[in-house]
């Protein structure tokens, strides 16, 4: 890794990480600081999780989204809801996964600003940059 992505203060920023129409139900991996996180949409919004499943680190954006708009892996099947929680191991059913804090999968903040995805690791030391050009004619977010 880079000195830019292991600084701790830049994790505390909105990053553009993908374009709006580019994100959709299916999981889609994005990089952010030397890392990635996994977004998906579902009738409740937007979600970013760190795209390693807990159990056995494989990307999340290779699974699927299921029924209930919670994220399979597709290694193991495990199942993770928009927060990050394991709500579901295979050998256990949904919603019955004992696994504790080792199930968990960082959850980032994410909102649609300009027709791009903006995804922030840590509690927000501001807001989203403020672009007074978009949405005019030509530019993204129009």
């Amino acid at each position: 890794m880079t000195a830019f992505a292991d600084n701790p203060v830049l994790r505390h920023y909105w990053w553009a990480v993908a374009r709006s129409e580019d994100v959709g139900r299916a999981p889609v991996s994005a990089p952010i600081l030397g890392d990635a996180v996994v977004l998906w949409r579902t009738g409740e919004g937007l979600h970013a999780l760190r795209d390693r499943c807990a159990h056995r680190e494989a990307p999340l954006s290779r699974g699927r989204v299921t029924a209930e708009g919670c994220l399979q892996c597709a290694y193991h099947g495990w199942v993770y809801d928009g927060g990050g929680s394991c709500v579901g191991i295979p050998s256990q059913g949904l919603g019955r996964a004992k696994i504790g804090a080792k199930g968990h999968v960082p959850a980032a903040l994410v909102a649609e600003r300009y027709g791009l995805v903006w995804v922030c690791l840590d509690e927000p030391a501001a807001g989203i940059v403020d672009i007074p050009e978009a949405g005019r004619p030509g530019l993204p977010g129009d």
